[in-house]
């Protein structure tokens, strides 16, 4: 057999293999753009690919890859990056131009591209700082303004697993501070003996399954655009014949 023929498939191997364990996306892309482009032979761009593959993670680790998810640690990309590059980092993580998200990380759909930024807190009061980032679906854009309490609900846990938080005996209580609206939650998660349990007998109207529960206190949850419950300043107004209460919240937005 001939040698370069055994030498492609052993860099393709390789090239497999780490975009398996760290989540790049980028081999084949690159090798198929190089190939139609005519820059080099098949033969080159996979040898020349495999072996950027393996040095990449070899050499820099592979700490800004195992963040790149739905949760984000901070910790570990503020070395490397500022947060303004970051947000821009994850439109192409998230896959944001494509409206079917096709090469990234999103769900064709803006409930499934959140990310959540998780580092530890900057307020003596509080033990970690989460920053919610909505990422566009079909447009490059990744918005800071609004808030989640699905991906609240996991800010807790993440810290945990990723030792930013000691976890306690039967639960640990963590209070977060949201970055987008000042808000301070409190978080308390299920550890018994001193781990994060997924496992429970909660359960949730309209949500298959049951797990463990993930007990929220919104400390301060009102007013975080307007400065008060009621924005309008009337606890009750008329729209289209119908009397409503307009409330604002740091949790929800307008309701």
């Amino acid at each position: 057999m001939d040698l370069l023929f055994l030498l492609a498939i052993v860099t393709v191997a390789i090239v497999l293999l780490f975009d398996y364990t760290n989540g790049f996306h980028d081999a084949a892309n690159i090798v198929a753009t190089v190939i139609a482009s005519r820059a080099m032979t098949p033969a080159q761009a996979v040898v020349i690919v495999g072996v950027f593959e393996f040095l990449g993670p070899l050499l820099g680790g592979t700490a800004v890859a195992d963040t790149i998810g739905g949760f984000v640690r901070m910790d570990d990309v503020a070395p490397l990056l500022s947060l303004s590059i970051l947000l821009c980092g994850l439109i192409g993580a998230i896959g944001a131009s494509d409206p079917l998200q096709l090469d990234g990380l999103g769900g064709n759909s803006t409930l499934n591209s959140k990310v959540a930024i998780v580092s530890r807190s900057t307020l003596p009061d509080c033990d970690l700082d989460y920053l919610f980032a909505q990422v566009g679906v079909g447009h490059q854009s990744v918005d800071t303004r609004p808030n989640c309490g699905n991906m609240l609900s996991g800010v807790a846990p993440f810290a945990i697993e990723q030792g930013l938080i000691e976890a306690q005996m039967g639960t640990t209580t963590v209070r977060i501070h949201n970055v987008n609206t000042g808000a301070k939650i409190e978080a308390t998660v299920q550890t018994p003996g001193g781990r994060v349990t997924y496992e429970g007998s909660a359960r949730i109207d309209g949500v298959a399954g049951t797990a463990a529960p993930v007990l929220l206190n919104f400390l301060d949850a009102w007013g975080a655009v307007t400065g008060r419950l009621f924005p309008t300043g009337q606890r009750t107004e008329t729209i289209e014949g119908v009397t409503v209460t307009i409330k604002q919240s740091r949790r929800d937005g307008f309701a």
